[in-house]
This record gives C-alpha cells, sequence and structure tokens, in this order.
C-alpha cells in the first residue's frame, strides 16, 4: 500500500482516473477482490460495500473471469487474468 501512495502522488491523482482496468497476480477471485478493495481504500478512504462492488465490477471484473468460470489459477494468474480482460472487456 506505502508502494501504490507513493505513486499516486508522483501521478498527482489516483491509478483509477488513470487506468481503465486492474489486473491482478493471485490465485483466486476472491483475492483480487480483497485488494482491489484496499487499493481503493488507500485513495478513496473507507468505502461501503455497494460502492467497492460496483467500482470493482467496472474496473477489475474483466481480469477474474477465466478464474471465476474455471477455478483457481495456481500456475498462470497474471496471465489468465490478461486474456481475460482482453477477451471480455469492451474496448
Amino acid at each position: 500500500m506505502w508502494c501504490q501512495s507513493r505513486f499516486c502522488e508522483s501521478l498527482g491523482s489516483d491509478l483509477l482516473s488513470v487506468f481503465d482496468h486492474a489486473a491482478y497476480h493471485n490465485n483466486a477471485p476472491y483475492h483480487s477482490k480483497r485488494i482491489f478493495r484496499l487499493t481503493c481504500e488507500v485513495m478513496y478512504g473507507k468505502l461501503t460495500q455497494v460502492r467497492c462492488e460496483k467500482m470493482f465490477s467496472k474496473y477489475a471484473e474483466a481480469g477474474i473471469a477465466i478464474s471465476a468460470q474455471n477455478a483457481t489459477t495456481y500456475t498462470c494468474p497474471l496471465y489468465a487474468s490478461l486474456l481475460s480482460l482482453a477477451l471480455t472487456a469492451s474496448d
């Protein structure tokens, strides 16, 4: 979280205003949700569950579609997240 805070400071804005999607190197979709929540709370403070779910759906859900459908991906989670993002993102 320290690195993220420093990176946001150097950008002069939060990460979600600069990037359209988030992909995580993890082994299960629930890890992505937890990391996304922590990431957002560093930038925006404490979030309601509803707000966090909406933001996760917009920014990170496309990156976990393969893991969500095929169970945990232990050997190549980042690649699966990037492939999932490429296959499910609208643009």
